[in-house]
């Protein structure tokens, strides 16, 4: 077996011990790599996203509730797809052909996100987390579309970064409850 000399890589030395995927709360440049429309169990619709940031650390599942199940809109995720497009310069976004297909107007599309961690409970017990976009901005400038609209200089991702801390919508399951037949005591 014949081996090729290593040469060192700086870049994938400091990726020792990394993790590949975004795991905390923070502003982020990133890439959209996949966009889909989707229908949940509940009925309610949401765009899905994945990410890949500039080191490459990648996000799935990103979801912006647009539709609540009842079919009345979500105002919150429906502000957060138009922020998407005035932050992008997409002007409009065409169905996709088949249910669940690419929402091409934003596969790769750069973009800033501010990502929130959401520490939850699953149903077994074991913990997890999901991130929620809570705010886009301009990749190249830092500044939201609010700034960006308004000629001001960036100053609100880094005033709210500041202050930003992981949700925990954690719940405690009981260990054990006892039963009568815990209370004999042979």
């Amino acid at each position: 077996m014949t081996l090729n000399p290593f040469i060192y890589n700086p870049q994938q030395a400091l990726a020792a011990g990394q993790s590949g995927f975004i795991t905390d709360s923070g502003a982020y440049v990133v890439t959209i790599t996949d966009a889909r429309f989707r229908v949940q169990p509940s009925g309610a619709k949401s765009m899905e996203l994945s990410i890949e940031t500039e080191e490459g650390r990648k996000a799935q599942y990103l979801h912006l509730y647009h539709e609540k199940k009842d079919g009345t809109a979500n105002p919150y995720g429906l502000h957060l797809i138009h922020a998407l497009m005035g932050c992008m310069g997409v002007r409009q976004l065409h169905p996709p052909t088949h249910p669940g297909g690419p929402v091409s107007e934003f596969i790769g599309k750069k973009v800033g996100l501010m990502l929130q961690k959401t520490l939850k409970t699953r149903a077994d017990g074991k913990e997890t987390y999901r991130l929620d976009i809570i705010l886009p901005f301009f990749a190249q400038t830092r500044q939201t579309l609010r700034e960006k609209l308004d000629g001001q200089t960036a100053r609100d991702v880094d005033n709210r970064l500041a202050s930003l801390k992981d949700k925990d919508e954690r719940t405690l399951l009981p260990l054990h409850t006892p039963s009568f037949n815990d209370a004999i005591p042979f």
